[in-house]
């Protein structure tokens, strides 16, 4: 910046004037990079050397100001530029209507649109792109289409990118026939789907289990030559192993890279806890060891699946391995993995060992949830450690977390006496709150203690 105000100041002392000239590309780069106060600064200094500004100019620096959060000072430096006798152009207005957009500030941002056509100046698609896709995120989908309307009626005809906004959300509120219409627009006016286009149908599918209508997409995708990349990939595989279906999601695997595709840190997440669910541990494990051997280091729900895959599989030796390991890679533990660790060893019978790792839990600076504890005290009771499992009770108060009916049920499976069970009522009236402990009687006569609210 020192050299461009150098450079102004050497102009005006030979005598020249920078009038005519754009300091844009200067005043852009500063904006861009985010150094929006240096701009302002070199701004300020060409106005008192009496250098005016161009709209270019100004339509920078208000899209910096509000991509900046600075909403106050964009909206001043455009009543600023009015007042110096500027008209604003497209440009303008788009960098406003993007701005107010950004703030979540809708309705002003469609009162410059329709200020625009006040004035005589016609929105283009970047305009109507802008407030489509605000209205679309923030679940306006019907004014959406009434703008959509209105930009038909102006003569403005709708792009892929138009119609990808349009089609996502209709697919996100589950309105298919209007998604399908939507589509049908863009190929009788010439305008093709592209990967964008289909990935939104297919995330819609998937997300509502609809997975083989996602596989009928990604066939038609196929049959139209518009090639499924990643992203459409993992959304269907996510689909497949929640449903169990690891062959299919591994020859979706095959396909990416076979296409020269490479897979990303989202797709070894899904292969590894699809593997996992579906108990095949060792394939799972050979992934996260390929990720290792190409450089790609695993997050903690990587390791907390491998970890929960290994444990719900007699493997628990090897899951303190990947635990060990996570500490050495400096891969934060967080609840989920100890919570994990600790049913393991609770169900192994090794209460003293799971202890050890909620106190070392405790010492991480990781609190406990409700379910930590129902662990606890399902076990403690099971083994007949009640006393122990009725101080985590207190425990439990203590930190604010309430007990609920899982808490209540493990508190009450070691107890057969109706004495004890009596006993327990007492206790647990006092520290129910407001829901009242009643005493049902399964098919085997045997109390059980619930809450009911």
């Amino acid at each position: 910046m020192n050299e461009a105000i150098q450079f102004v100041n050497l102009m005006l002392k030979l005598g020249e004037s920078p009038e005519g000239l754009t300091f844009a590309p200067v005043i852009g780069n500063l904006a861009k990079t985010g150094r929006i106060y240096e701009a302002m600064q070199f701004i300020s200094h060409l106005l008192k050397r009496g250098i005016p500004l161009d709209l270019m100019t100004y339509s920078i620096l208000i899209d910096g100001l509000f991509k900046t959060e600075r909403i106050d000072e964009a909206i001043a430096l455009y009543h600023y530029m009015l007042t110096e006798g500027y008209k604003p152009d497209v440009v303008v207005y788009n960098c406003l209507i993007a701005g107010f957009c950004k703030a979540g500030q809708l309705e002003q941002a469609n009162a410059l649109l329709h200020e625009m056509s006040m004035v005589g100046i016609k929105p283009n698609l970047v305009t109507y792109g802008t407030i489509l896709d605000s209205l679309c995120k923030e679940g306006f989908l019907d004014r959406a289409m009434e703008v959509y309307e209105e930009m038909n009626d102006k003569g403005i005809f709708p792009d892929t990118i138009i119609f990808n906004i349009l089609i996502n959300r209709f697919c996100i509120e589950d309105r298919w026939q209007e998604a399908k219409d939507m589509l049908n627009n863009m190929w009788n006016l010439g305008i093709r789907p592209n990967v964008v286009t289909f990935t939104s149908i297919i995330d819609g599918c998937c997300k509502r289990g609809r997975v083989n209508d996602a596989l009928d997409v990604m066939s038609f995708m196929f049959e139209v030559g518009e090639l499924p990349d990643v992203y459409t990939c993992n959304i269907i595989m996510d689909g497949l192993s929640k449903e169990g279906r690891m062959n299919e999601a591994m020859q979706l695997v095959t396909y990416l890279l076979k296409s020269g595709n490479c897979l990303n840190f989202l797709t070894y997440g899904i292969l590894i806890s699809g593997l996992c669910k579906s108990n095949r541990v060792d394939e799972a494990a050979s992934i996260y060891n390929y990720m290792l051997c190409i450089g790609c280091a695993p997050n903690v729900v990587i390791y907390t699946c491998l970890i929960d895959g290994l444990c719900k599989t007699g493997n628990i030796n090897d899951a303190k391995v990947l635990v060990n390991e996570m500490i050495l890679r400096e891969t934060k533990i967080d609840l989920v993995t100890c919570t994990v660790l600790i049913d393991a060893l609770c169900k192994q019978g090794l209460l003293d060992e799971a202890w050890k790792i909620y106190e070392e839990m405790l010492g991480k600076g990781i609190c406990p949830n409700v379910f930590t504890f129902n662990i606890f005290i399902h076990n403690f009771c099971r083994h007949g450690r009640h006393e122990d499992a009725k101080a985590l009770i207190s425990e439990m108060l203590d930190r604010g977390i309430k007990p609920n009916t899982a808490t209540i049920s493990g508190l009450a499976s070691g107890l057969h006496k109706s004495a004890a069970i009596d006993h327990t009522i007492d206790y647990l009236r006092g520290v129910a709150g407001q829901n009242e402990v009643a005493v049902v009687k399964n098919r085997k006569d045997v109390g059980c203690i619930a809450l009911t609210s």
